[in-house]
């Protein structure tokens, strides 16, 4: 068995790697032809999205991945059928089901690296992603030091914000810096909150702090419950500037939830995300089920036949995964089970078909 074993999983490797790499080569080609209008529109370097191709490659890779795997378990066991080397197992007692356990190992072993990755490399390679897009479409990236904390400058005024609440446009947490041209600071504003409404900022419940330029000692203060004041970031600018939660590791995205609940914010939108973070990496040994069943079942279809069936079964999957989590963050749907209702649903068509077949 260990030859037999050996033997799969060298012709499925070879599969999954030359549709991994085609797909990859198509994603890449589209979104380069699709993002050179913005580096035009902007006038900024190109290399900067060549760099954006190269950091997001990672997170398309394994969003990839459950599709090159399906194509893959198609291609390699289609034409194992078809050359009838499927029949000559189970003439030699070999069950298929023990037959095809190298091929969902391998897809349990890469969902659990899928989970692994997300929570470090691709931490990493989404920010600087982001900040390489931004560049390219000649924003400004600003900085993050941490998951909700945004530091960025506005002339010279230098602004740090503990939370982004997209729903109410408003923000949490406000610390503003006033600076001379020697870049010391004249005055200082804390504000509990603040919110953007009618094209104009506001900041409640805070204190102006001002110091005297020649001793930093002296200094006045005054609270106000209310000021308006002049900034030419619109609330989606500011909004810009917050992690994703694709830029967030699994731990952050549930700090940056408990934060929002002590707020008094409605969090669902979020615990959808943080439910997402541990379902799709299943995504790869679900359809890994489905693909094996369905392999097994169109033996004498061509090669062309298995890609496009394939496709189909990853759209029809993909639609149903993104339209649950839709549902999810539009509040019809607990966050938990628009997390997991493609999973689900799919799971138990894979362990139905899996259990229908002739071994």
């Amino acid at each position: 068995m260990r030859i037999l074993d050996r033997y799969l999983i060298n012709e499925f490797s070879r599969s999954l790697v030359l549709t991994s790499v085609c797909l990859l080569g198509i994603y890449t080609i589209i979104e380069f032809f699709e993002k050179l209008d913005d580096v035009i529109k902007s006038g900024t370097s190109l290399g900067y999205m060549l760099r954006y191709l190269f950091y997001s490659l990672p997170a398309t890779f394994f969003q990839l991945l459950p599709v090159a795997f399906l194509i893959a378990v198609l291609l390699t066991l289609g034409i194992m059928s078809r050359n009838r080397e499927l029949l000559a197992m189970k003439a030699a007692g070999i069950s298929l089901y023990r037959a095809t356990a190298g091929i969902l190992l391998m897809a349990a072993l890469l969902s659990a690296f899928s989970f692994i990755c997300q929570e470090t490399v691709l931490i990493e390679s989404n920010q600087l992603a982001s900040y390489y897009k931004k560049l390219m479409e000649g924003k400004n990236p600003g900085q993050r030091l941490s998951e909700g904390r945004i530091w960025f400058w506005e002339k010279t005024r230098l602004f740090n914000i503990q939370l982004v609440n997209p729903q109410l446009n408003e923000v949490r947490g406000i610390i503003m810096f006033e600076l001379d041209p020697q870049f010391r600071i004249i005055r200082r504003i804390d504000a509990q909150r603040g919110s953007y409404r009618n094209g104009i900022w506001y900041l409640e419940h805070g204190i102006e702090r001002i110091f005297s330029p020649d001793d930093f000692s002296k200094m006045t203060f005054q609270e106000f419950d209310q000021r308006a004041i002049s900034l030419p970031e619109q609330f989606e600018d500011i909004f810009a500037l917050q992690k994703l939660p694709e830029e967030m590791s699994y731990q952050e995205l549930s700090r940056y939830i408990a934060r929002l609940r002590e707020a008094g914010y409605n969090v669902d939108r979020y615990l959808v995300d943080l439910h997402t973070k541990i379902s799709t990496p299943f995504i790869t040994f679900i359809i890994a089920l489905i693909g094996v069943s369905f392999a097994v079942k169109v033996d004498r279809s061509g090669r062309l036949f298995n890609i496009g069936l394939g496709l189909l079964i990853s759209f029809i999957y993909w639609v149903i995964f993104y339209l649950s989590i839709s549902l999810g963050r539009a509040g019809a749907l607990p966050p938990i089970l628009a997390a997991w209702l493609g999973n689900l649903v799919f799971l138990g068509l894979g362990i139905y078909l899996l259990m229908t077949i002739p071994t």
